[in-house]
């Protein structure tokens, strides 16, 4: 399945699929939530990877979007990542992706992300992890070899056919369980400048 997201700002605040339910964005985030809860059925607190070719492709922000709709349909949601400056829905629970047992940067070791998983089963109703880049290193791959799904999120953009390719050859290689590709809408030059530069109001 594909699933194609419009731009979501990544400085908005709250999240679109609360501040603005009827937008496109919104909506896609809506129907993507509810696809994970179809494709999850019937596992115990399922473990759900969000990863992508390589960085930039905005899984970061459809993460902590998702966790947002998904926390909007109901279920009790844990976020392992790093990106605290990520749009996250109040009640949302969030763990560091280091869990205090190495750089900020870097996800657990194999036996303590396992322990993870294991124990949030009982906690929460599903786990989202904000995974590393399949092709920036060999972690993503690995660790989408060991949770219940994955999500590979994709902004399309001259060559990411090629890198597409190479990562879902990698992830099957694990035998990781990708139930879609999430593609993402790459904003303008304009909308990118706009969002990170404002002009401080005249006194």
């Amino acid at each position: 399945m594909v699933v194609q997201i419009p731009r979501i700002p990544t400085s908005a605040r709250p999240p679109v699929v609360l501040s603005d339910p009827g937008q496109e964005a919104s909506l896609a985030l809506r129907r993507l939530a509810r696809y994970v809860i179809d494709s999850t059925a019937g596992l115990r607190g399922p473990s759900v990877l969000v990863t992508s070719p390589s960085p930039g492709q905005g899984k970061s922000t459809v993460a902590a979007n998702l966790a947002s709709a998904l926390q909007a349909e109901g279920l009790d949601v844990l976020l392992v990542t790093h990106e605290y400056e990520s749009v996250i829905a109040p009640g949302v629970r969030v763990v560091p992706r280091g869990m205090k047992v190495g750089p900020p940067e870097d996800f657990p070791p194999p036996e303590k992300f396992i322990e993870l998983l294991t124990e949030a089963r009982d906690l929460v109703d599903v786990v989202l992890i904000d995974g590393p880049p399949v092709l920036d290193s060999r972690r993503g791959p690995n660790m989408a070899g060991v949770v219940d799904r994955v999500l590979l999120v994709d902004m399309p953009h001259g060559g990411s056919d090629a890198e597409m390719t190479r990562a879902q050859s990698d992830l099957a290689s694990t035998g990781a369980r990708v139930i879609g590709i999430v593609e993402t809408a790459r904003p303008s030059w304009l909308r990118r400048s706009l969002g990170s530069r404002k002009v401080p109001p005249a006194n």
